[in-house]
């Protein structure tokens, strides 16, 4: 009787945590180059400390069906060694604890192979970022887990706009 109260008031707090975490984009221009760029803020917007994770997740441009439009999906990648799952560190994600209100930057490699903005394709339309720890990483990682989805930005012959 304990556990199954126990696991339902488990259940219920992750469910209220998915709506907790707000992703902005900080639509910027590049002094050095002149071009847009976005920084992936995340945002506490719920009433309780969350955890997230600021660097180090598998970030891949997805096309959606019209392909025109893109998701940049930030999320954990799992890999294996000789059969085994291999765990990364949770200091390796860089992890930030947020009070309600706060905010923090997620940072990518400036390196042009590692930072998605600079690969958007030509025949781009629109872009949303996407920040998304499933519940059994979350759990294990002690962090924030669920679906954040930012507003959508205009893209132009691979160019973010304003």
């Amino acid at each position: 009787m304990k556990k199954s109260w126990l696991l339902a008031l488990l259940l219920a707090s992750v469910s209220v945590l998915a709506d907790d975490l707000s992703v902005e984009l900080n639509v910027r221009k590049s002094m050095a180059t002149g071009k847009m760029f976005a920084d992936v803020i995340l945002v506490n917007s719920g009433t309780d400390e969350v955890t997230v994770f600021t660097r180090g997740l598998s970030q891949g441009l997805e096309p959606m069906d019209d392909g025109k439009t893109y998701e940049l999906v930030l999320t954990m990648g799992e890999a294996t060694w000789n059969g085994h799952r291999l765990v990364t560190s949770t200091c390796d994600y860089s992890p930030v604890r947020l009070k309600p209100g706060e905010c923090a930057k997620y940072h990518f490699l400036p390196h042009p192979f590692t930072n998605p903005f600079k690969r958007i394709p030509a025949g781009a339309s629109s872009l949303t970022v996407v920040y998304r720890i499933n519940a059994d990483q979350g759990k294990r990682h002690g962090v924030w887990s669920g679906k954040g989805t930012s507003k959508t930005l205009k893209v132009q012959e691979g160019q973010i706009q304003q």
